[in-house]
This record gives structure tokens, sequence and C-alpha cells, in this order.
């Protein structure tokens, strides 16, 4: 939390308050390799525009990021959403919002601008754009991929493989973005006639069962496969796939501790 005693981000922030267990795991001393960080941030209306590009900014004071991922859920009026991926493994994820946050049970305030009581007023649209959505795509790919590896070194596997599904489930529907966009919301009855049959049989070896080597196996399958794939299919969209080489190596990191566990 001491994030916020860095005098850059003052400017732009009435307050701040995490969600969910992990934060207080974290201020009770009790956070592992494995925490995740959720941070909703009540914007200064003036200073919206500004932060989108702040969030990276933010993300890099808590360590060396290894991917970047602006995504978009709602009105880009009302929030702005941005995730880093850590070399620590630490996934922080930010939500700056207009008006007051909500303080909910289970939250945590970090910080307040002192006699900061009323809702913000709306100011004009940021000065950003909506992310592509094979760009935005990458992102959950690649950011969904560093917590698999995270969770599969807890032991949360039944959560693994459901991002083992949505992995298999990603690589489909970014083919399909470039290649077959009619069908880019279908499931997988026509993967045959859409996917080429090498990528097929590689995703063959995706589909892991309930073992933590075998999750982690499957899913340098799923990293290795994006990796390749993931340039072409931007280039011909015209868009911008993210490095993977940092996902990558927390990957293969995560595989080299589960194989020396056993």
């Amino acid at each position: 939390m001491a994030l916020w005693g860095q005098s850059q981000w003052g400017a732009t922030q009435n307050a701040g308050v995490a969600g969910g267990e992990e934060p207080w795991r974290l201020a009770r001393g009790e956070g592992d390799a494995y925490s995740d960080l959720d941070l909703m941030i009540e914007a200064v209306p003036e200073r919206w525009p500004e932060l989108w590009a702040e969030g990276r900014l933010l993300a890099a004071t808590a360590g060396e990021v290894v991917l970047h991922i602006d995504h978009q859920w709602s009105d880009m009026k009302r929030e702005l959403w941005y995730a880093g991926i850590l070399r620590s493994g630490l996934y922080l994820d930010l939500a700056y919002r207009r008006g007051q946050l909500p303080l909910e049970p289970g939250h945590l305030c970090v910080f307040q601008r002192p006699g900061i009581s009323a809702p913000a007023e709306p100011a004009a649209e940021p000065a950003t754009r909506q992310p592509d959505r094979l760009e935005d795509l990458f992102g959950l790919f690649w950011g969904g991929t560093a917590l698999c590896a995270k969770y599969t070194l807890r032991g949360d596997l039944w959560q693994c493989l459901e991002f083992m599904a949505s992995r298999r489930d990603m690589i489909l529907r970014a083919w399909r973005i470039v290649h077959a966009p009619e069908r880019v919301d279908w499931g997988w009855h026509t993967a045959r006639k859409d996917l080429p049959a090498a990528v097929l049989d590689r995703l063959t070896r995706a589909v892991p069962h309930l073992d933590p080597v075998e999750i982690i196996e499957a899913l340098m399958v799923t990293t290795d496969l994006m990796a390749e794939l993931g340039p072409e299919l931007a280039a011909a969209r015209g868009v911008t796939h993210p490095s993977p080489e940092g996902i990558r190596q927390l990957v293969a990191d995560a595989a080299a501790t589960l194989k020396a566990r056993r």
C-alpha cells in the first residue's frame, strides 16, 4: 500500500480501495508468492485523461512488469481498466472510477484524500482509444496464462482446468477473428473447419487431467502456440501482439518448480 506514498499519484487520485481477501492477507503479512491485488481508484475528474498511462507507471513502482494489459469492460466515461503482471508473480488489477468509491463489506480503504466525500462530477471523455477485440483477447490470454501458472503452484487445480479451457477457446477465437469473423462467437463444432490440422493436433495435448504437472505441461502447449500464432494474427489485423517472453518464463519456472516437487 506504500504505492500511494509516491507524490506523483496524489495529483490524480482521491481515494483507493482494495477488494477481496488478498489485500487483508497482505495487510496482515500473510501474503504469498501467489497473491493478487485488485484496486479501485477514485479519480480526480480533471486528471481523467492521464490515468490510462498512469496505470503502467503505478504497476512499475511495485516491480518489473512483464505484461501490460489495457482492457475495457464498460463505459470509458465512467471507468478505465488496467492490469499488470509482475515478474514476481503479482497480478495488479486497477479500476479507475469516477464518483465516490463504495466501501463494501470486505473492502480495505488504502488511501483517501482529506475532505473528499462527495461523488466526482463527470468530465470529458478520456483521450484514449477502445482496444481492438484481438488486442483485448491477447491481453486476457497472456494475463490468464500467468494466473494459471500461479494457481497451479498454489494447488488450485479445479480453477486451473477452467483456465485451460479458456486458453483453448481463446486460441480458436483469435484465429476466427482474423480468418472466420462470421463464426467468432461459435463453439467448437466447426473447429475442424476453422483451425489448421496442425493447430488442432497440438491442442489435443492441452487437455489435462486434475494433475499439476499435466496442467503446467498443457499450459506450455497453449503458451507456445499463441506465441507462434499471435504475431501473425496481429499483423493480419494491423494490431500489436505483446511480447510473450516474460510470461513464457513464468510458465517455464512454474514447470521446473512442480517437477522438482515430484
